[in-house]
C-alpha cells in the first residue's frame, strides 16, 4: 500500500480549512442552542404574562378567571358610560365575603379616626381579631399567623391604655404611624437598616416560637396518658411530657436520643429554646451542669454566654472552639444526638449552608425557625442572603400545588414576610382570590408602620401592583391595590371606600416625588368615588350640601381633609370638588356635577351647566327620571340664587326661560293650551303682538340669545303653535256668545300670524319639516274638518280619506277624547278610527261630565252608563289581543309562574266573566266561545252600535286568519262594511305602534308564540316591532340581505334577527296602496341564508316587476331632518305585470300566509 506524500504547505492549508470548518460548526451549534433557549424562555414568559394579563382583564371587568365567569355576565348587564371611571363595578359578593369585609372595614375606620385625633392605634392586633372572627377554623388558617408575625416584627402592643389614663397623652402619641419608614426607605447598608433586619429576624423567630409552644401544649393535652405530666405545671415539665409523646415508644427512647443523667437533656434544651424559653433552658443546663461537663466540658459556659447575649452571638474564640469540637466529634459521627448537633450549630453559627438537621427540622416552621436562628447580619449576607435562597425555592415549595389536597394557602406569604420581603408577601396574597381581602389589609398595616415601599408613577404597572426593577428594591402600588378592592362596593358603600383611600396618603412621606404622587393618587381616587357613588342622601353625606334654609354642611370628605393632605378649603374645592364635577359631566351625571360646582362656589359654572343640560332635555315629551331630577335641582338652585342675587346674567336668564318652557310642555300634555300659551308669553321669546317692527327686532336679536335657547327654537315654536291651535279649536266649538268667540279667534289668529312671520325670518335656523308643520297648523285644523264635512256631504270618498288621515295625524291637538269622538262621528268615519277612542273613554277613571255626555248624545251615554257591562269592551279586546293560543291541550297547569302573575292581576275581569256566564279559558277552543258570549251580551245591550259590534265580531278572526274562507270573509265584510284585513286593525289601539302596519306570516306567528316562553326576549322582540312600526329605520334595523326586491334584517340581540320586507298593499275601499312591513320570522344569524332570500327577492321582482320594486324601495323624507323616523308612502293602485319567462323558485307555504297586527289608519 502506498501512502501519498503531500508537501508541507498543502498539509498546512488542509488543516487550516478543517480548523475553520470546526469553528464554524461550533458557532452554528451554539447559535442554534442559544436561539432555541431564547424562544423557549420567551414562550414560557409570554405564557406566564398572558395568564397574569388575562386574570387582570377579567378583574377589570368585575370577575375572576374560572368558576362561573362572572366577568362576562357583568359585562353584559353593565351600563358603561363615556369615561373609564365607569368601568369599575365589581362582582356580586357572597354573604361570607361581605361579613369578612365589614369586619376589616370597622378596623380601617377606627384607624383613620385615631389618625385624625393624633393618637396611635394597634392596627395589626385589630386585624388579628378580625381575621380570627371571620375564619372558619382559626387554628388551621394561616392569615392570623401572618398578622401575628407582623405584630412581633413591629413590636406593636395588643392594646393601648384609654385616653383617660394619666399618661395616655404620652403613650398614645404617634409612635406607631410610619415608625420604621425612615430606616426602611433609606440606605439599606446603614447601621439602622442592619438593626431593622435583625429586629425582623428576631420578631419572626419569636412568632414561630409562640406558635410551636401552642402546638406543644395541645399535643400534651391531647395525649395525657403518654405525656404523664403529673402535678408539675412548669414549662420544663411540659417539655419533658412532650418528649415522652414524641420520642418514647414501648419503654425505650428512639435511636440517637442521648440520655444525660437519665434525661433526654439535649432534646429538652433544644425544645426549650425552640418554644421561646431560653432562661428555662439555661436553668435546666445549670441543674445538670456536672453531668453535662462529664461529656462536654465547655458546653455550659458557652451556652450561658450565648443565652445571655442580646443578639444570640458568641465571641469568635468561643465560636472557633465550638467549631473544633463539632468537627472532631459530630461532623462525621453517625450516632450523635441530632438535638445536640443542632445546639452546637446554633451557638457557633456552624455550616450555615447546611440548612437542615435530620429529626430536628421536620416541618416547614421548624426549618424556617432554624434558618432565622442561624442568620448573622455580619457574616454570610444575613437576612438578605436568606431571602435570595427562599425566593429560589418559590411558592410551590411552601404552599404546595394549587387546588391539591395538602396545599396550604398563605405559607409562602408568611415566609416572605419573615425574611423582610413585605411587598412580595402582599403580592403573594393578592394573587389568590381567597386571600385578596387579607392582602389589602396587610398592605395597610405595613404602610401604617412604614414598612411598605411604593413605586413612582412611571414604574407602576397596570397588570400587577408589584413592581420589580433590577435597579431598586421591590415596590407595591398601594393605590392600585386599594382601588381594585374598593371598586367592588364603591357605589353602595362610598363612605367605607373613602376610608381606604385615606390610607393611600400613609406613604406621603416617601422620599423624592413619590410621596407627592401618592397624595395626588388619593385625590384622584376620591374624585372617582364621588363620580361613581349612588346619588341620594348618602352622596350628599359624602360631599356635603345645603340645608333647606340655605346653610351649607360639610361632608365626610371635607371632614377628613387632613388625611388627604388638603391644606385648606380652597385646595379642597379646586382639587376635589371642581375636578370631580368635570368628571361627572363627562360621565353624564349632570345633576351631581352642578351640585359639586355649587358646593365649590363656582356659581357661574353652575348656571352654565344647568342651561346646557336643560337645553338637551327640554324637548322630551315625557322626560325620564334623570331629566326630572335635573329640573328639580335647577329649580332649587335657581330659587336660592335669586334670593342671594348670585350668578346674574345671560346663563341664569336662560335657565329661567328653559324651566318655563319645560313647564309649558307638561301643561300642554295635560290638555291646557291656555296655560301653555301664558307660560310661553312669559318667556318673551316669541313676539305675538302683531307689531312687525318688534318681530323684526326680536328676530335680529335671536343670535344674541343663549346657545341652549337657540338650539331649542323648533321646540318652543311648535309648542306655542300647538297651544294656539288648541285654543282655536276649543273656542270654535265652545258654547259662548258669537261676538266673544270671534274676538278670541281674531286674537289667536293675530298671534298665529306673528309667530309665522317670526318663524319665516328665522326659517333657515330650523328644519324644513318643522316650518311646514307650523304652516299647516296655521292653516287651522278646523279648516280640515270643513273639508271633511264637504267631502262627506258630496260623497268625495278620496278627499274624505285624505282629510281623515290628516286629522288623525294631528289628533293630539284635540286633547279631550270626547271632543275627538264628537268631531269624528259627525262624518261617519271607519270603525277602526272610533274604536280606540271609545276604548280610551271606557278606560278613564272618571265618568264624563254632564256637558260631555250631552255632546256624546243618548246612544253614547247609554253606551257609557251601562255600568254592569263597563268592562265588557276591555274583556273582548283582551281576549282578542292576548295570545290565548299559548295554553296547550293540557290546560294552563304547566305554565310558568311568571305567566300566571298577569292572570292574578285580572281578578276583576274573571269575576265579570263568571257573572256573565263565561269562564277563564282552559283550552284552545274556549276563547272563541267566550268572545261569542260576550258579543251577544254587547249586542243585546248596545243595539245602536252595530258597526262597532260587527267590528268586534270580525276582531276574533283577525287572530286566526285560517278561520276565514272567502265566503265568510265577503259575508262579514258586507254586513259590517269591513274586510278581514281591516278587521285586523284592532291593534292600533296599542298606541305604542306607529303608522307602519306589520303583516305576519305563519312562520312569524309561530316564532312569536315560541318567543312568549321567554318574557325578556319577547319584550325585546316587541320593542323591535314597535320601532319598525314607527318607522325607525336605522342601520341596525334596516340591513339589506339580498338582491332583487330588497329584504331586510333588524338586529335584536347578539344572535337574533327579525327578517322582513317593505311591501305595498291596497288600502281598503280606496284607489291607493300603502307601504307596509311584511314580517317573515325570527332567525338566528347562522340561520339566515343569503341564497334563499336572493331567490325570494328575484321571485318578487319577476312576479311584480320594476315598478313594484321601486315602490318598495322608495322612502319618504323623515319627519325631522337628521333622524331615521320615516313615514310609509302611499301610491295610486298599479297594474303589475308578471313575467312568465322567469323561473321562480318555490317558497315554503308558511311564508305565504300573512295577517296584520299593527296598522295605524293614518
Amino acid at each position: 500500500m502506498l501512502i501519498e506524500h503531500k508537501p508541507p504547505a498543502l498539509c498546512f492549508k488542509s488543516l487550516r480549512v478543517a480548523h475553520e470548518q470546526n469553528l464554524i460548526s461550533t458557532i452554528e451549534e451554539s447559535r442554534k442552542e442559544t436561539q432555541e433557549q431564547f424562544y423557549r424562555v420567551l414562550e414560557e414568559r409570554c405564557q406566564r404574562d398572558w395568564e397574569t394579563k388575562k386574570r387582570r382583564v377579567f378583574e377589570e371587568l368585575g370577575g375572576k378567571v374560572g368558576g362561573d365567569n362572572r366577568a362576562l355576565s357583568e359585562l353584559r348587564s353593565s351600563t358603561l358610560q363615556r369615561s373609564n371611571l365607569m368601568s369599575s363595578v365589581g362582582p356580586n359578593l357572597s354573604l361570607q365575603m361581605q361579613s369578612k369585609m365589614m369586619a376589616y372595614d370597622r378596623v380601617v375606620t377606627d384607624l383613620n379616626a385615631a389618625r385624625l385625633r393624633g393618637i396611635s392605634y394597634p392596627v395589626v392586633h385589630a386585624f388579628i381579631d378580625a381575621s380570627i372572627a371571620t375564619a372558619s377554623d382559626p387554628r388551621s388558617s394561616q392569615i392570623p399567623q401572618i398578622f401575628h408575625i407582623l405584630s412581633k416584627i413591629t413590636g406593636e402592643p395588643p392594646a393601648l391604655p384609654p385616653i383617660e389614663h394619666a399618661s395616655a397623652h404620652i403613650i398614645n402619641t404617634r409612635l406607631f404611624e410610619r415608625k420604621f419608614a425612615r430606616v426602611y426607605l433609606g440606605d439599606a447598608d446603614s447601621r439602622d437598616a442592619v438593626a431593622l433586619r435583625q429586629q425582623i429576624a428576631k420578631g419572626s423567630r419569636e412568632a414561630l416560637e409562640e406558635q410551636y409552644w401552642d402546638v406543644l401544649e395541645r399535643t400534651v393535652q391531647a395525649r395525657p396518658s403518654e405525656a404523664r405530666l403529673g402535678g408539675d405545671p412548669s414549662i420544663s415539665n411540659k417539655v419533658r411530657a412532650f418528649l415522652l409523646v414524641r420520642y418514647y415508644r414501648s419503654g425505650e427512647w428512639e435511636d440517637k436520643i442521648e440520655l444525660v443523667a437519665g434525661q433526654p437533656l439535649w432534646a429538652k434544651l433544644f425544645y426549650l429554646i425552640r418554644t421561646g424559653h431560653p432562661q428555662e433552658a439555661l436553668n435546666e443546663a445549670l441543674h445538670y451542669q456536672q453531668a453535662i461537663e462529664n461529656r462536654e466540658p465547655t458546653f455550659v459556659s458557652h451556652f450561658r454566654t450565648w443565652i445571655e447575649s442580646a443578639d444570640r452571638r458568641l465571641p469568635k474564640p468561643q465560636r472557633d472552639h465550638l467549631q473544633a469540637v463539632y468537627n472532631a466529634h459530630m461532623l462525621h459521627s453517625s450516632t450523635v444526638d441530632p438535638f445536640k448537633l443542632a445546639l452546637y450549630k446554633l451557638m457557633g453559627k456552624i455550616e450555615p449552608s447546611r440548612r437542615s438537621v435530620p429529626q430536628v427540622t421536620t416541618t416547614t416552621e421548624d426549618w424556617l425557625w432554624f434558618q432565622l436562628a442561624m442568620v448573622d447580619e455580619e457574616e454570610n449576607g444575613g437576612l438578605r442572603s436568606l431571602s435570595e435562597v427562599l425566593l429560589g425555592y418559590g411558592e410551590r415549595h411552601f404552599d404546595g400545588p394549587p387546588n391539591q389536597p395538602g396545599s396550604r394557602r398563605g405559607v409562602w406569604a408568611s415566609v416572605l414576610l419573615m425574611c423582610g420581603q413585605f411587598e412580595r408577601a402582599v403580592a403573594a396574597l393578592w394573587d389568590h382570590q381567597e386571600t385578596e381581602i387579607e392582602a389589602v389589609h396587610l398592605a395597610i398595616a405595613l404602610a401604617y408602620h412604614g414598612l411598605l415601599r411604593v413605586p413612582p408613577r412611571a414604574e407602576t404597572s397596570d397588570m400587577t401592583p408589584l413592581s420589580l426593577s433590577p435597579a431598586s428594591p421591590p415596590a407595591l402600588s398601594l393605590s392600585t391595590l386599594i382601588w381594585r378592592y374598593v371598586r367592588q362596593f364603591v357605589k353602595m358603600d362610598s363612605k367605607e371606600a373613602l376610608q381606604y383611600v385615606y390610607c393611600v396618603c400613609l406613604s406621603a412621606d416617601q422620599p423624592g416625588n413619590v410621596g407627592k404622587e401618592q397624595v395626588e393618587s388619593a385625590w384622584d381616587l376620591t374624585r372617582r368615588i364621588i363620580v361613581l357613588a349612588n346619588a341620594g342622601p348618602g352622596w350628599e353625606e359624602l360631599v356635603g350640601g345645603f340645608r333647606i334654609d340655605g346653610s351649607r354642611f360639610s361632608g365626610v370628605i371635607e371632614q377628613g381633609a387632613q388625611l388627604l393632605h388638603l391644606q385648606d378649603s380652597k385646595e379642597y374645592n379646586s382639587e376635589i370638588l371642581i375636578r370631580a364635577a368635570r368628571h361627572s359631566e363627562e360621565n353624564d351625571r349632570v345633576s351631581e356635577a352642578i351640585k359639586l360646582y355649587n358646593l365649590a362656589g363656582d356659581y357661574s359654572t353652575v348656571v352654565s351647566c344647568l342651561a346646557q343640560a336643560l337645553g338637551k332635555t327640554i324637548a322630551q315629551s315625557s322626560p325620564d327620571e334623570k331629566a326630572k331630577q335635573l329640573e328639580r335641582t335647577a329649580s332649587d338652585i335657581l330659587r336660592h340664587y335669586e334670593r342671594t342675587n348670585r350668578a346674574v346674567g345671560k346663563d341664569r336668564d336662560a335657565v329661567i326661560k328653559l324651566l318655563r318652557i319645560r313647564e309649558a310642555v307638561e301643561v300642554k300634555n295635560a290638555g291646557k293650551p291656555e296655560v301653555t300659551l301664558d307660560l310661553m308669553e312669559s318667556t318673551d321669546l316669541i313676539p305675538l303682538s302683531g307689531d312687525m317692527a318688534k318681530i323684526t327686532r326680536r328676530a335680529e336679536e335671536f343670535k344674541d340669545l343663549h346657545e341652549a335657547l337657540q338650539r331649542n327654537l323648533q321646540t318652543y315654536l311648535t309648542l306655542t303653535m300647538d297651544a294656539l291651535a288648541g285654543i282655536h279649536y276649543r273656542v270654535k266649538n265652545s258654547v259662548v256668545a258669537d261676538a266673544t268667540r270671534q274676538m278670541t279667534l281674531a286674537a289667536v289668529r293675530t298671534k298665529s300670524r306673528s309667530l309665522m312671520v317670526f318663524a319665516g325670518i328665522l326659517k333657515y335656523r330650523m328644519s324644513p319639516d318643522v316650518y311646514s308643520y307650523l304652516a299647516r297648523l296655521d292653516a287651522k285644523l278646523a279648516d280640515w274638518f270643513t273639508i271633511l264635512s264637504l267631502a262627506h256631504e258630496w260623497c268625495f270618498q278620496n278627499i274624505k280619506d285624505l282629510s281623515l288621515r290628516y286629522i288623525k295625524s294631528f289628533e293630539h291637538e284635540i286633547p279631550n277624547v270626547v271632543d275627538r269622538i264628537v268631531a269624528y262621528e259627525k262624518y261617519l268615519p271607519p270603525a277602526e278610527m272610533l274604536l280606540p277612542l271609545y276604548m280610551e273613554l271606557v278606560g278613564c277613571d272618571e265618568f264624563p261630565t254632564d256637558t260631555e255626555c250631552a255632546l256624546l248624545g243618548s246612544v253614547s251615554r247609554q253606551f257609557l252608563e251601562a255600568t254592569e257591562h263597563k268592562h265588557l269592551l276591555e274583556l273582548v279586546l283582551a281576549y282578542v289581543i292576548v295570545d290565548v293560543q299559548k295554553a296547550d291541550s293540557d290546560g294552563l297547569k304547566g305554565k310558568q309562574s311568571h305567566q300566571e302573575k298577569p292572570r292574578k292581576m285580572e281578578k276583576r275581569q274573571q269575576q265579570e266573566l263568571a257573572r256573565l256566564g263565561s269562564t277563564d279559558p282552559r283550552s284552545k277552543e274556549e276563547p272563541s266561545i267566550n268572545v261569542s258570549v260576550l258579543l251577544e251580551t254587547l249586542e243585546r245591550t248596545f243595539k245602536n252600535h252595530s258597526n262597532t259590534l260587527s267590528f268586534y265580531k270580525n276582531l276574533k278572526y283577525a287572530r286566526n286568519p285560517t278561520a276565514w274562507d272567502e265566503k265568510s270573509a265577503r259575508s262579514s265584510a258586507s254586513s259590517a262594511d269591513i274586510t278581514p284585513m281591516a278587521a285586523s286593525l284592532c291593534f292600533e289601539s296599542a298606541s305604542v305602534f306607529g303608522d307602519w302596519r306589520i303583516l305576519l306570516s305563519a312562520g312569524a306567528q309561530r316564532d312569536l308564540r315560541n318567543a312568549q316562553s321567554d318574557a325578556k326576549f319577547f319584550r325585546i322582540v316587541m320593542k323591535k316591532m314597535i320601532e319598525l312600526s314607527n318607522g325607525h329605520f336605522s342601520d341596525d334595523n334596516h340591513k339589506h340581505l339580498n338582491e332583487g326586491v330588497p329584504i331586510f334584517e333588524a338586529k335584536m340581540t347578539c344572535d337574533s334577527r327579525l327578517v322582513y320586507q317593505i311591501n305595498c298593499v291596497p288600502e281598503y275601499e280606496t284607489s291607493f296602496e300603502c307601504q307596509v312591513i311584511r314580517l317573515f320570522g325570527i332567525y338566528t344569524h347562522p340561520q339566515i341564508g343569503k341564497r334563499f332570500w336572493d331567490s325570494m327577492g328575484y321571485q318578487l321582482f319577476s312576479k311584480k316587476g320594476k315598478d313594484y320594486r321601486d315602490r318598495c324601495t322608495l322612502r319618504e323624507k323623515p319627519h325631522r331632518k337628521g333622524d331615521y323616523v320615516i313615514p310609509p308612502a302611499t301610491f295610486p293602485l298599479p297594474e303589475y305585470e308578471v313575467s312568465e319567462n322567469e323561473v321562480i323558485p318555490k317558497l315554503p307555504k308558511e311564508d305565504l300566509g300573512l295577517y296584520s297586527i299593527t296598522p295605524n289608519s293614518g
